[in-house]
């Protein structure tokens, strides 16, 4: 099967590389600590680019190399204050065989300087017990959850709730089980990015589907700012807002309609069921698979 090669401290490890592994019959490795005589012939390196010796050696043990990218070129932007005019710090095609992007538009981007393989893969939810928590009944409690820094727009987003007589909470869970309490409280999700944020760029581009469709999963009804991912995969069941006014009128308009949010709420969580980690195992890794099987015949 998959050997998952990441930092398991990082939710990037714990999300692609130990929820997954398990799921697909793989195993998991700190990068700190990998027992290469454990490894699985098809090898997936999280976020860090693998250090070309180690890759050709286990090229030279006839491993086959992949790299989930992930949101990498928003994270050198934010924390190293890096700029690239293209995605070939991401890329080395004379070692990796393949590729996994968040999304189509990074495919794109790869595609223009690569000929492997490259795979979209979306992040499963975090709803392992696929459980519900709303209807679109409920509009009292708008809820943010991660990070506070990704969002710049927190104050604003917490006036406005006020002014709306809801109350706005954040939360940042460190485990599946602190986001299974944060989704219990919300009646309304939000991820939204404020449009003078110098970030707002990189996280329209390369973030992931995370946020809305762990949201979705719970049958949250949401507001967010037109992630390229949150566009493909969300399926229009959420309201996108990209200014402030758009998003004081979306609050408005979900706590006065709910029929809107009972709509909502049901496409939403109907749209997750394709995101539960089984689903994203046996439709996403299991084609990386085959593919590679039917290659080395």
């Amino acid at each position: 099967m998959i050997s998952f090669i990441g930092m398991s401290g990082r939710s990037s490890g714990a999300i692609r590389g130990k929820q997954i592994s398990q799921y697909v019959g793989g195993n998991f490795f700190d990068y700190s600590k990998v027992n290469v005589d454990t490894l699985n012939k098809i090898v997936i390196f999280i976020r860090q680019k693998p250090p070309e010796n180690f890759i050709k050696f286990l090229k030279s043990r006839g491993h086959i190399i992949g790299y989930d990218i992930l949101d990498s070129p928003a994270g050198d932007f934010h924390f190293r204050n890096k700029i690239y005019n293209d995605m070939s710090p991401y890329t080395d095609d004379e070692f990796i065989d393949f590729y996994i992007v968040n999304n189509s538009f990074m495919k794109e981007e790869v595609k223009k300087i690569s000929s492997k393989l490259i795979y979209t893969i979306p992040h499963h939810t975090v709803n392992f017990s696929n459980q519900r928590f709303s209807n679109g009944e409920g509009f009292k409690r708008i809820g943010y959850v991660g990070l506070p820094e990704q969002s710049g727009a927190i104050k604003k987003i917490k006036n406005i709730s006020n002014n709306a007589g809801c109350k706005f909470s954040i939360y940042n869970p460190k485990n599946p089980e602190e986001c299974i309490s944060a989704f219990k409280e919300i009646d309304i999700g939000i991820v939204y990015i404020d449009p003078d944020d110098k970030r707002l760029e990189y996280i329209l581009k390369f973030k992931p589907n995370t946020k809305l469709t762990n949201f979705q999963s719970f049958g949250i009804p949401t507001i967010c700012s037109p992630y390229a991912s949150f566009i493909e995969f969300g399926n229009n069941s959420c309201i996108f807002s990209n200014s402030d006014e758009k998003t004081r009128m979306a609050i408005n308009t979900l706590i006065s309609n709910k029929k809107l949010r009972k709509k909502i709420s049901d496409h939403g969580y109907e749209n997750s069921q394709r995101f539960l980690i089984k689903n994203i195992v046996e439709k996403k890794y299991g084609e990386i698979v085959k593919d590679f099987r039917e290659i080395k015949k």
